[in-house]
């Protein structure tokens, strides 16, 4: 029979390494890793190990966390440049893929210098015909902390099909 000292230390065993758990799964989801193996090779040490391993884990993701906030922010910047540029939200509207966390599907390269994305855009409603006729392209480069442009290498007319890089142009000096 457990003592009521026994039982207490258990639960507390317990809880520990199940919050360890969801912290450890909720840090893996957001970095893209998959942690499943983690959990169950941990659950078997003590809640405290789990504890002090999900606490360093967790300082590993916020330091991913703040480059996916750097992201968002970027391709927040990118896409209002280029309503901007192309006549405001009455003329414009970017792909759907800018309106999206983080812009991932129109990021082309993360670098030291920044992020950089590329989106065709057209007047509203062009998104919803059938098929979608975008008329714009537009590719904006932002700062690794996603706090300003660093260039428009282009916007412009739609590029050929088979052509996916836009021409070299010089860079855009307001």
């Amino acid at each position: 029979m457990q003592t009521n000292d026994n039982r207490s230390n258990n639960l507390k065993h317990k809880t520990l390494g199940g919050v360890a758990r969801r912290i450890l799964s909720g840090l893996g989801t957001a970095c893209r890793h998959n942690v499943d193996f983690a959990p169950k090779r941990i659950m078997k040490s003590t809640g405290e190990v789990c504890l002090h391993v999900s606490m360093l884990l967790l300082s590993f993701g916020l330091f991913s966390g703040s480059q996916a906030f750097a992201q968002t922010k970027a391709a927040n910047l990118a896409r209002m440049r280029a309503e901007r540029l192309n006549g405001g939200l009455r003329l414009y509207r970017a792909d759907q893929c800018m309106h999206a966390l983080r812009g991932e599907a129109c990021l082309i390269s993360v670098t030291d210098e920044g992020f950089l994305f590329r989106f065709r855009g057209g007047e509203p409603g062009w998104q919803q015909q059938i098929p979608p006729q975008p008329s714009l392209m537009t590719e904006v480069l932002v700062s690794a902390d996603g706090d300003r442009i660093l260039d428009v290498s282009y916007n412009g007319p739609l590029l050929r099909q088979n052509d996916n890089s836009p021409p070299v142009t010089p860079p855009d000096h307001p």
